[in-house]
């Protein structure tokens, strides 16, 4: 995979169309990156306890990601809530632009890959010239 940087329109066009994706397509590709990044934890977690010194311990692994995204979550006001399209689309960008995980695209760029395996993209090819995010 190559990683992608790209101008803030074509940032704005990526993440608009990342938007307008189902929220079943949605939901797979967060359930994608809750997976990589819970192994990505669990393997952290196993590296440091090989370092720790005789006789020391660490507390029991913990998955640091285990909300379920097809449940509810708690808003702002502790009040429970569907994640929405929306709320997730914004979660999958999130990690999905991160530079320790996320950033990759297709060999050429016209592709920014939204989930960890690069099996769910947003195409840029699509981008009309005179797109603007004020639109």
């Amino acid at each position: 995979m190559w990683e992608w940087s790209y101008a803030t329109e074509a940032e704005s066009y990526a993440r608009e169309q990342l938007g307008k994706l189902s929220r079943e397509t949605l939901l797979e590709i967060a359930e994608e990156w809750k997976t990589k990044l819970n192994d990505k934890a669990k393997d952290e977690h196993t590296r440091k306890e090989d370092d720790l010194d005789e006789g020391e311990t660490l507390p029991p692994f913990a998955a640091p990601y285990v909300v379920d995204f097809v449940e509810t979550i708690k808003d702002d006001k502790g009040e429970m809530q569907v994640f929405t399209a929306s709320m997730l689309a914004d979660w999958i960008w999130e990690q999905a632009e991160s530079w320790e995980h996320g950033r990759n695209c297709s060999n050429g760029g016209h592709e920014i890959y939204v989930c960890p395996h690069g099996c769910h993209a947003v195409d840029l090819r699509d981008m009309p010239e005179d797109w603007s995010s004020d639109e």
